[in-house]
């Protein structure tokens, strides 16, 4: 079966992550599918989260990032059972978000539509999102 452009874009952006956790100490289940909502299960000494990597480019008139709507509100129920993070990465390997308890619905980022799925987006200021090492919760020896 051949991957689409999305799929291998998108397992490239959660084996940036992955390599990055896994040099840290964290132990990965990797879930990824176009059918799942999260995409890996990050495991630490008694923590376990789970995390959503989009591996885009911010945009370039609005300073921002997002996805879309209806998976930021599913996220949100989501996080009532096990903790999500929403990571996004850049071709130059940059790795950063925010907990889903951190992010709201923000305004004045002008289109609120994706051209490609036709569907509404939440965009985050970049200037306002972590850097992934600032995200993290600390492993003990």
């Amino acid at each position: 079966m051949n991957k689409t452009n999305i799929e291998i874009k998108g397992n490239n952006g959660e084996n940036w992550v992955m390599g990055n956790l896994m040099q840290k100490g964290y132990h990965i289940i990797k879930i990824g599918h176009l059918k799942f909502l999260i995409d890996l299960i990050v495991i630490g000494q008694f923590k376990i989260f789970a995390i959503q990597v989009k591996n885009k480019e911010p945009r370039i008139y609005y300073p921002d990032t997002g996805l879309e709507k209806w998976r930021f509100l599913k996220y949100k129920e989501l996080n009532n059972w096990i903790k999500i993070l929403i990571l996004f990465t850049e071709k130059n390997g940059r790795i950063y978000g925010d907990w889903i308890d951190n992010l709201e619905i923000e305004e004045g980022h002008g289109n609120q539509e994706n051209k490609i799925d036709n569907c509404e987006m939440v965009y985050w200021w970049i200037k306002n999102l972590k850097e992934l090492d600032n995200l993290l919760p600390p492993l003990t020896n």
